[in-house]
């Protein structure tokens, strides 16, 4: 988990009036600025110029984990194994609850990767890992 200061949202896709997701713009607290994918439409607006605390989850580019490209997106840090989102936490009903998710903390706090990731990275708890991000997903979120 991790300290988002929300900067802004714009919405993402809608139709016929109903809003389907957005897009977040936010400020760690390394400073750097991310934007992020909230699509299950939880609607941080009333949270801009707020902190937030939030379960992010890098999509990894897999093509681009053996060298980085500082010019775009990229996260680096200590592989910490297992992570759970607390149940007092606003998120969706299904999967964001399970226990299919480990991390990768630097700085910033703890980023979410799944299960899945693992098979292909083969990773260790304490293992050093750079990867570089394609987009970054809201799973989770607190209001402090």
């Amino acid at each position: 988990m991790l300290e988002l200061e929300v900067l802004n949202v714009e919405i993402g896709a809608k139709y016929q009036g109903k809003i389907y997701d957005y897009w977040i713009l936010g400020k760690l607290n390394s400073k750097k600025q991310i934007k992020i994918f909230d699509l299950f439409g939880y609607d941080l607006r009333n949270q801009i110029n707020r902190k937030v605390e939030c379960a992010i989850q890098p999509c990894i580019l897999y093509n681009e984990t053996t060298k980085i490209n500082l010019n775009k997106p990229y996260i680096k840090g200590i592989f910490v194994h297992k992570v759970f989102i607390p149940s007092n936490w606003i998120r969706c009903e299904k999967t964001v609850g399970e226990s299919n998710w480990y991390g990768v903390q630097n700085e910033d706090g703890i980023f979410f990767i799944h299960v899945n990731d693992l098979q292909v990275l083969n990773l260790k708890k304490g293992d050093f890992i750079e990867f570089n991000v394609g987009r970054f997903d809201l799973l989770a979120w607190y209001n402090k």
